[in-house]
């Protein structure tokens, strides 16, 4: 790991005259992926908006209803990345004999836990998807509309519950700009697919349908790329 070292200040102009290239450049360096990674999201989000506004007034008060079951939930997954995220380094520090297959270990745990989150939060999201849209609103067809993406939504969940354990160990062990470069494939495919349903006259079902997928294609992809060699998940060769 690299450490950036910026000493303390005595003074506010000391600190404006600190702020040369040498100092600061490694530091936006290291701090890119991080960047590119969070901005890449913001822009989905937009998009996802996108998604839910392309089918009408009614279509879209169902797509906030979803939304409103599906994030709450997801974001019951993200203490498992700051897990992997605090867990793993502590556990590559110890050094040794051994230290990969440990380290190995402990993310196959923690990739368990995700995969028994995500079953439970998935479950949870499709009933409550299913039978809270009449709190959110009066208009019987707009909960109608909204129960009908219990589905995709209990999918993506699923999917999201691996996607947060894969994104702490690959932060976990300093591969955030492989991350970076992995999620792109989610806006491309994600405006694709959402073109699509939208070129072929589909319904908001659809978009939510390429949504789930767009989460459980690159849960995959991030996995495999952990047991390829280099990743926490990789399996040494034992001579």
């Amino acid at each position: 790991n690299t450490f950036i070292e910026l000493p303390l200040l005595p003074n506010p102009f000391s600190w404006f005259r600190s702020l040369r290239p040498s100092r600061m450049l490694p530091l936006i360096a290291f701090a890119a992926p991080f960047m590119w990674f969070q901005f890449m999201q913001v822009t989905l989000m937009s998009f996802e908006t996108r998604m839910g506004s392309a089918f009408g007034a009614m279509s879209l008060a169902a797509h906030q209803i979803a939304y409103s079951v599906w994030r709450p939930l997801i974001i019951l997954c993200d203490p498992i990345m700051q897990a992997a995220l605090s867990l793993v380094p502590a556990c590559r520090a110890k050094g040794g004999v051994g230290v990969h297959e440990r380290v190995r270990s402990l993310a196959q745990a923690i990739l368990l836990v995700a995969a028994g989150l995500g079953l439970a939060t998935g479950l949870l999201g499709f009933m409550l998807c299913r039978h809270l849209p009449m709190i959110f609103t009066t208009d019987v067809a707009v909960a109608k509309e909204a129960a009908g993406l219990a589905v995709p939504a209990m999918l993506s969940i699923m999917g999201m519950s691996i996607w947060h354990g894969n994104q702490g160990l690959m932060l976990a062990t300093g591969r955030a700009r492989l991350l970076a470069m992995l999620f792109s494939w989610n806006l491309i495919y994600f405006v694709a697919g959402s073109n699509m349903v939208i070129a072929c006259k589909l319904t908001l079902f659809h978009s939510w349908c390429v949504f789930a997928s767009m989460h459980a294609i690159f849960a995959l992809i991030v996995s495999i790329v952990l047991r390829l060699p280099g990743g926490v998940l990789h399996r040494a060769r034992r001579v």
